[in-house]
């Protein structure tokens, strides 16, 4: 995870430099303590991020049709160059699923 972050960032400062419109959306598990996810979230291009609960999400493992309970929480967060869409609106877009659950908070 820490080489996909650090791939990232040096691809947004690129562009960055270009003024070329770039951003990502990542979601990865919400483990506090590993590397790479204290660096996506101290990331000079962070923007905006929320965490899903375990309970409030399903996975599809890989080769099943069948939904499951998610082994844990989920953390979504926007990289992006400050000059794109505004990530004060991003945390007002509805998730696909809002009938389910709230949209959760901005971390």
């Amino acid at each position: 995870m820490g080489a996909m972050v650090a791939h990232m960032e040096a691809l947004l400062a690129d562009a960055d430099a270009a003024q070329q419109a770039l951003s990502f959306t990542v979601l990865v598990p919400h483990w506090k303590d590993v590397a790479a996810v204290v660096q996506l979230r101290e990331s000079t291009w962070h923007r905006a991020g929320f965490v899903v609960a375990a309970d409030a999400h399903q996975v599809r493992p890989p080769g099943s049709t069948r939904l499951h309970h998610a082994p844990c929480s989920e953390m979504c967060r926007l990289l992006e160059l400050p000059w794109c869409s505004p990530a004060s609106c991003w945390h007002r877009l509805p998730p696909p699923r809002a009938t389910q659950w709230p949209v959760p908070p901005i971390l």
